[in-house]
């Protein structure tokens, strides 16, 4: 399915003009979510990490050297000979470093794992719906906030064509077994193969349409602030021409829609198309039309 070329976020009026001032959005790890469900897979009741699959990925040239670098920081004053000698010893040990695996102590790595993404990769959130009456009412101030409409296109973000993923709603939650965490050197890597994990949630939550795309703290354009106390915040920096539409909420007073047009124009985002929200005459549905101050 060909995502849509806006997605919306749902904000209080205090939370838009953080955006448009800083000209920044707010990313977070999926361990601060109010979903308590986020990336929470269920795991097989007995994890068994196939033997062909160990040892392919055992026995990669780019792993053997990981290991060796890593064997030489942890032991400089070892003598592990050359990485070529290195190789051909982890080649003649393989068949026993399987058997010698601590299957228990591996899917313990595996929840690891995951409890390590959930609180790594940074995660911006968008939806599809720009009317949706729970959406309004939980995240835009009671209908007193507004929407506001970002780009879709990839480079704009810093990300590949796919760089967008929809979130599935299921009922089960998607399960993940030993060898796909054994495919994954770095939260990152692991990224592509823990897609459903990523972007699996329960149909309680459909109604938000969601689109979400991932980032690294340490990625371009992305700043830490660190507090005293609580958690880090993560500031994704955005271009004026990231923000195409901004939707007032029917109850956003007057005087805080041209607050926002001013301080809109003021830092450069001149291009924006400005619509407003109102409320069905005879149905249960909110109506969006082009606003006129």
């Amino acid at each position: 399915m060909k995502r849509p070329p806006i997605l919306y976020k749902y904000r209080s009026i205090k939370d838009a003009l953080h955006i448009i001032k800083g000209q920044s959005v707010k990313i977070s790890p999926p361990s601060t979510f109010n979903d308590p469900f986020e990336l929470s897979p269920r795991f097989p009741p007995k994890m068994q990490i196939q033997r062909e699959k160990f040892l392919a990925y055992l026995l990669k040239p780019e792993n053997v050297k990981r290991s060796y670098e890593i064997a030489k920081e942890k032991a400089p004053h070892e003598k592990l000979g050359s990485l070529e000698e290195y190789t051909e010893a982890v080649h003649a040990q393989a068949e026993n470093i399987y058997r010698n695996l601590d299957q228990t102590k591996l899917s313990n790595t595996a929840r690891e794992f995951i409890d390590k993404i959930r609180s790594t990769i940074l995660t911006f959130c968008l939806s599809e719906p720009a009317n949706d009456i729970l959406m309004w009412a939980h995240y835009a101030d009671n209908h007193a906030g507004l929407v506001i409409g970002f780009t879709t296109v990839a480079n704009e973000w810093g990300l590949k064509e796919k760089g967008f993923k929809r979130v599935q709603y299921k009922k089960t939650r998607p399960a993940i077994d030993m060898n796909v965490i054994a495919a994954g050197s770095h939260p990152v890597d692991a990224a592509p193969v823990l897609e459903k994990v990523f972007t699996t949630k329960s149909p309680h939550w459909e109604y938000e349409g969601e689109y979400r795309c991932f980032y690294r703290a340490t990625a371009l354009n992305i700043e830490t602030i660190k507090p005293k106390k609580g958690n880090p915040l993560y500031l994704r920096k955005i271009r004026p021409t990231q923000i195409r539409e901004i939707i007032f909420g029917w109850r956003c007073p007057i005087i805080e829609r041209v607050r926002i047009c001013v301080q809109a124009h003021a830092h450069g985002f001149k291009n924006i198309r400005y619509r407003q929200a109102t409320l069905h005459p005879t149905l249960f549905k909110i109506v969006i039309t082009d606003y006129r101050a």
